[in-house]
């Protein structure tokens, strides 16, 4: 015993001035609507991002970095690391913050 597989339909076509045509076409305006409105959103977004420089404080910039070695640390501790190492390496890890924060935190020279 075969089993027969239900016949397909045709998909249904467009006909001027039937519901399904206006339906279509209204979905079709209302999706070129939205695209349009993401390219100039996107397009606005791009010009704010790129026109001013975004600024961040040393402190917080500090203040993550401090929380970055305090985790390298604790992992350190875990695996059984011995101390002398840690310290080295934290010590190392807080000089090239200090040097990246105040490279990337100070601003720039106006002349």
């Amino acid at each position: 015993m075969a089993l027969d597989a239900p016949a397909l339909e045709d998909p249904p076509t467009r006909r001027a001035g039937s519901v399904l045509t206006r339906s279509l076409e209204s979905n079709e305006k209302i999706f070129s609507d939205i695209a349009s409105s993401f390219r100039i959103l996107n397009q606005s977004c791009k010009r704010q991002f790129f026109a001013s420089e975004i600024t961040m404080s040393f402190g917080i910039y500090a203040v993550g970095y401090l929380i970055l070695i305090i985790g390298i640390a604790y992992l350190a501790h875990l695996m059984h690391v011995p101390q002398a190492y840690i310290v080295a390496v934290c010590v190392i890890l807080f000089g090239i913050g200090v040097v990246t924060g105040v490279k990337s935190t100070r601003s720039k020279d106006p002349n």
